[in-house]
């Protein structure tokens, strides 16, 4: 689980925020995004906390990935 309680998104996976979730599994959660570039964009996000990209590595990343597909 999301241990950073300064990082909107683990505040997000850890429910203390709200959010319009619309998948969640152990991996990841998405939800709508607040500011949307266009009506019903969605964040997928890992579960765990990762400041960039990188920091999941390559495994972390294609779990995520592989979610994303698994969600449309």
């Amino acid at each position: 689980s999301c241990m950073n309680t300064s990082c909107i998104f683990c505040q997000i996976i850890e429910k203390t925020l709200p959010a319009q979730i619309v998948y969640e599994s152990e991996e990841v959660m998405a939800f709508l995004d607040i500011y949307p570039v266009h009506p019903g964009h969605v964040l997928i996000v890992p579960k765990v906390h990762a400041e960039t990209v990188m920091e999941l590595g390559g495994e972390g990343f294609a779990r995520v990935r592989s979610e994303e597909h698994t969600s449309e």
